[in-house]
């Protein structure tokens, strides 16, 4: 089996390190405003960019376990979700970026990584410049929010 490599983008959130396939990463926006209401008992975030509401996916709140983590303004990359039938434009929280590495890619490996069927966002933990790294599921990822956010925007295949 030939492997290959990718391009993942590393970020931090209070000093644990992430990351996904760079090629999903469309834009990274600092210091910004987090809009927050409460709809059918949960809450839904969401950040105004070019001229659109975009969902947040929060993993400040997705790490830590607290439903109510608020962050006012933070630092978030905004991806494309592939999905079976759609593609979903989100924000990402974090902290900072880290740097670009370079990774076999995971999906070819003929074997899980995790046996969790909790934690089926974490794809992978791997060792990076001697810390843990945790290469995140975007997909799976956006699966945890399905139904939460009503500003999911779709774009054609």
């Amino acid at each position: 089996m030939i492997m290959k490599a990718n391009k993942y983008l590393v970020f931090s959130i209070k000093g644990k390190k992430y990351g996904f396939k760079s090629s999903s990463v469309i834009n990274i926006i600092k210091s910004v405003k987090i809009w927050k209401e409460r709809k059918d008992g949960k809450y839904i975030e969401w950040i105004e960019v070019y001229g659109m509401n975009l969902p947040v996916i929060n993993l400040h709140q997705i790490e830590d376990g607290e439903e109510n983590i608020t962050l006012d303004k933070t630092n978030v990359i905004i991806v494309e979700i592939s999905l079976i039938q759609q593609k979903i434009i989100a924000a990402v929280t974090m902290d900072s970026i880290v740097g670009i590495c370079l990774v076999d890619d995971l999906l070819s490996y003929p074997f899980d990584f995790i046996n969790s069927t909790i934690m089926k966002y974490k794809e992978a933990i791997l060792m990076h410049k001697g810390e843990p790294l945790v290469i995140l599921n975007l997909s799976q990822l956006w699966q945890i929010y399905q139904g939460q956010s009503i500003f999911s925007i779709y774009l054609a295949n």
